[in-house]
């Protein structure tokens, strides 16, 4: 292959270069390979022809006409034609006119690309760029394109990349124009290309055209209202609707601080025409502080032809005012006028009652009722203390002129501490000087009147009297001499006159009031009740306090009035509020004094706690005794130094009426304190006017034990409980290397009849010390068959792990045993990492198994045996803790303890060995198996090796 080349600047555009060179003669060339190596910057190369002349004055016409480069192949074989001709069409200069639409945002950043369609070819995609800055808004931007003559244009592709800072572009139209021919077409658009639609197709057209239409501005001047709180800090939008169209949503926005009370604020934005004005929408998003927004209205100018529209309102746009909307649509007006009706100045006189609280912290709120409308709901506040007693506070009020007004709705919240009121009167004047009356005289108090906080008023002409003058009295309570018969409750009275006269609900307070034989004298306010007082209500409110303090036994009321000096006596003698139902106590008047109760009897009750175990309580304990007469109520069973301790007896002295013949008492406690339970021996009772009473119980109070009850009804000499027993527990430890343990022991034994919970096994010595054996002894009531035995630790102290052989549990009543295998280690880094099992009863197996004494006869293997009794079969066991330092050897009888459920005697044993070690062979001359719970020892003498001829396993049957 030749490499064309000389000193001259080669193949470059449009021209042709000649080269020489030598060679044999290969007669008529049929056809030549060109490459080129495509090195450079531009090694693209457009080849149109080669021609090749020899000596003999012959040529050779190679026409190619096509591209030599990445894309087309840097190398290309022609074949020769027999004459000269065109390889490549000539190239033809296009003028392209971009027009960039007059729409806001309406230029590109983005790489702008077109691909002109003939109908005898196409482009190819060209790239539209050139000095400056193309394709702003609103200007015509011109590039020129050369490329082969592709015949008449049919369409133009044209779009972006997408690129740059606001790549949105709003293109008007593309006019094309050949040089050549001076031919024009047109490609119309008048829209945006932007994300996804950012490349649009256009057909030509012979004629030009306008495709968008041109931009109008707009003023417009927004007027709100005068109405409190008219203003908005929201933002605020309006869409105009016209015959040709709508604006879209545009936002009002402008510099200071728009849309305030009376205030008209201007703005202006550009958008197509849209004709005639039909109507528009305007609202706000209802952001920031105190949105709600009173627009009076609205009026837009065409800044283009002058014409005005009037879009008048006079409504709230508020979430909390009229319909609750936010956003009005408005009809168009050629005409101005009032949109919302002049502001009236209402003086409002508010005059609390001379009542006892009459006066109120809560928030108060009144709505004006007229002929014209209403007020809507306000709120009345201004600085300092408003609403005290015997006060008058004045207000003002703007809004609409309301015409006559004819009503007046008031009312408070309820918020604050002590929120009644005791409205006297509202009195309205207007800044016309018209004047009405409101009178009340009632209380607006969920606990006071009817309850209602609310009042609809109508209006007077004149003013009135509301409610009647206060008068005093003196309310004498003498509390009875009974246990307990103090309250600490919160006493109020209310008394009745005649016909429908009654005193408001009194609080009776001067301090430390209504002790037990006290007397308590009270000066009271009230309207005046008439020359006879009817009946007292006494109400007990017991808020925050226990049920033991509520309770009030009133010995008597007496009641004087001052102004005419008459006095009343309320005789009662009895208890208010020893129930819910009975916190309300009703008593007619007496013209007399009198005694209201019986005098008092001395109970003395003995209470003896049992010997068991944590029979002892720190609980409150209380009792009630039933007599023929009556009852002692709830009596809290009290005194000093610690009560209800194990194996104690505590005696309290009770005062009350006399009970008659005492048959029964209801005696428990409140399950206070830590270990609450507790166990009572019996209760005997003896009463200062003659007779004893014993009550046997023998029963446990207590949430976790036996059935469960806190609290008992005793009879005189009834049935005690079941009789006490003593549990011996004999705890057995390990006798492996560190079995013992420091940490505190707990157990629980479980019976058919009940349990016995969290027993701590410490008896002052050292326990649980490897291979040693602890005794222990639990009271209890019988809890019938044992049928588990759960035991652990607390994994406290240094290597609290522990292993526990087994557990023996003996009734030392009956002798009878109950055995608990464990055969376990409770450590957190052994075995299963448990520190606390449930063991079921099983019994011990004593297993020894004698080696023969010939030489050779003992082993190193790990040795496993499977028991089968008449009650069933174990599973595997590992024989590891013997008598013997070294197990096995040649002549020496092992012995091991196994603790397991009971199989009954055992008939058969399974012995098997891992044949590991040294000398792994094993002579078993003897086995014997003992029943540690029948006593029974089942035997076989068998001379056996096992591992000779490989046998490594062997049932024997033993009897």
């Amino acid at each position: 292959m030749t490499k064309l080349e000389n000193e001259l600047d080669n193949f470059e555009r449009n021209k042709v270069d000649v080269f020489r060179f030598q060679g044999i003669d290969i007669g008529n060339i049929s056809k030549i390979r060109i490459r080129q190596d495509d090195s450079g910057i531009g090694a693209s190369w457009f080849l149109d022809k080669i021609i090749v002349a020899n000596g003999s004055g012959q040529s050779f016409y190679f026409l190619h006409g096509k591209w030599l480069d990445k894309d087309n192949g840097i190398s290309a074989e022609i074949e020769a034609q027999p004459n000269d001709g065109i390889a490549s069409l000539p190239l033809i200069m296009y003028r392209v006119d971009v027009f960039t639409g007059d729409r806001r945002g309406a230029g590109t950043d983005a790489k702008v690309t077109i691909e002109l369609y003939g109908d005898t070819g196409r482009s190819g995609p060209k790239i539209l760029e050139g000095p400056g800055d193309c394709f702003e808004r609103n200007k015509h931007d011109t590039f020129g394109i050369e490329i082969p003559e592709i015949g008449k244009l049919t369409k133009i592709r044209i779009g972006h990349d997408n690129s740059g800072f606001g790549a949105s572009w709003f293109l008007d139209k593309v006019v094309i124009t050949s040089e050549k021919t001076q031919e024009k077409w047109y490609f119309m658009l008048g829209d945006w290309l932007e994300g996804d639609h950012c490349e649009k197709e256009l057909a030509s057209c012979s004629e030009d055209g306008t495709p968008s239409l041109p931009l109008v501005k707009y003023q417009i001047d927004v007027t709100t209202g005068d109405r409190r709180g008219a203003g908005t800090d929201a933002n605020v939008f309006i869409v105009l609707y016209g015959t040709a169209g709508d604006s879209g949503k545009k936002i009002l926005d402008g510099p200071g601080n728009n849309f305030e009370r009376k205030q008209t604020d201007v703005f202006g934005f550009e958008c197509v025409d849209l004709g005639e004005l039909k109507k528009i929408q305007i609202g706000h998003d209802n952001s920031g502080f105190g949105a709600s927004w009173f627009l009076d209205k609205v009026v837009v100018t065409n800044q283009q032809s002058g014409t005005k529209w009037y879009f008048l309102c006079g409504r709230w746009l508020a979430k909390d005012e009229d319909d609750h909307s936010i956003v009005r649509e408005l009809p168009a007006s050629n005409e101005d006028g009032v949109a919302s009706a002049p502001m009236v100045s209402y003086k409002v006189s508010v005059t609390t009652g001379d009542r006892r609280g009459a006066g109120t912290d809560a928030n108060v709120f009144i709505t004006l009722f007229g002929s014209e409308g209403d007020s809507g709901e306000r709120q009345l506040e201004k600085p300092g203390n408003n609403f005290e007693r015997n006060k008058t506070d004045i207000f003002g009020l703007e809004c609409v002129a309301l015409g006559e007004l004819q009503r007046i709705i008031i009312r408070h919240d309820g918020s604050g501490v002590g929120a009644g009121w005791f409205l006297d009167k509202v009195v309205v004047e207007a800044g016309t000087g018209e004047r009405w009356y409101f009178p009340c005289g009632r209380w607006l108090d969920v606990s006071e009147d009817d309850r209602q906080i609310t009042r609809e008023i109508g209006a007077v002409k004149e003013d009135v009297t509301t409610y009647l003058p206060l008068v005093n009295y003196r309310v004498t309570a003498i509390t009875g001499d009974r246990l307990g018969a103090g309250t600490d409750a919160t006493v109020y009275l209310t008394l009745y006159g005649e016909g429908e006269a009654r005193s408001e609900e009194i609080r009776l307070e001067n301090g430390s009031n209504f002790k037990r034989g006290g007397t308590d004298v009270f000066g009271v306010q009230s309207v005046y009740l008439g020359e006879k007082i009817t009946k007292a209500r006494i109400r007990l409110d017991p808020s925050g306090l226990a049920s033991l303090s509520c309770a009030w036994f009133l010995d008597k009321i007496i009641v004087t009035c001052e102004k005419d000096q008459t006095t009343s006596y309320f005789l009662c003698g009895d208890w208010i509020g020893k129930k819910k139902s009975t916190m309300v106590r009703e008593i007619s008047a007496s013209d007399k004094d009198g005694n209201t109760y019986a005098p008092m009897v001395t109970y003395t009750v003995t209470v003896n706690t049992g010997t068991c175990r944590g029979a002892g309580t720190d609980a409150n304990v209380f009792i009630i005794l039933f007599g023929k007469k009556s009852d002692s109520g709830k009596q809290p069973l009290e005194g000093p130094g610690n009560l209800f301790e194990r194996g104690q007896k505590d005696v309290f002295q009770l005062k009350c009426v006399d009970l008659g013949e005492v048959k029964r008492i209801r005696i428990g406690h409140d399950g206070a304190g830590i270990g609450a339970g507790w166990f009572c021996d019996d209760v005997i009772v003896e009463s200062s006017a003659g007779g004893k009473w014993v009550f046997p119980c023998r029963r446990w109070f207590d949430s976790h034990e036996g059935d469960k009850l806190i609290e008992r009804e005793l009879t005189v000499d009834g049935e005690p409980g079941p009789a006490m027993v003593n549990y011996l527990i004999n705890v057995y430890t390990g006798k492996q290397r560190g079995s013992g343990t420091d940490a505190n022991v707990t157990a629980s034994i479980i019976g058919t009849q009940g349990r016995i919970d969290n027993v701590s096994l410490d008896n002052a010595k050292n326990n649980f010390e490897t291979g040693q054996v602890d005794h222990f002894k639990v009271q209890s009531i019988d809890i019938g068959e044992i049928k588990q035995f759960v035991i652990g630790h607390d994994n406290s102290g240094l290597g609290p792990g522990w292993f526990l052989d087994r557990v023996l549990v003996e009734v030392e009543e009956t002798k009878v045993r109950t055995m608990f295998p464990c055969n376990k280690w409770f450590d957190k880094g052994e075995d299963d990492g448990q520190i606390v099992r449930t063991l079921v009863p099983g019994t011990l197996y004593e297993l020894r198994i004698t080696t023969g004494s010939e030489k050779g006869s003992g082993t190193d293997s790990d040795i496993y045996v499977k028991l089968f009794g008449k009650k069933g079969s174990s599973q595997e066991i590992l024989l590891k803790d013997s008598n013997n330092m070294n197990k096995f050897e040649a002549g020496q009888t092992d012995i091991f303890s196994l603790g397991q459920p009971d199989y009954g005697d055992i008939i058969a044993i399974n012995v098997r060995s891992n044949d590991k070690g040294v000398g792994a062979d094993w002579l078993i001359d003897r086995i014997e198996v003992a029943n540690e719970a029948t006593g029974v020892t089942t035997k076989v003498t068998c001379k056996f090796w096992l591992g000779k001829k490989k046998i490594l396993e062997n049932k024997f049957n033993l009897a």
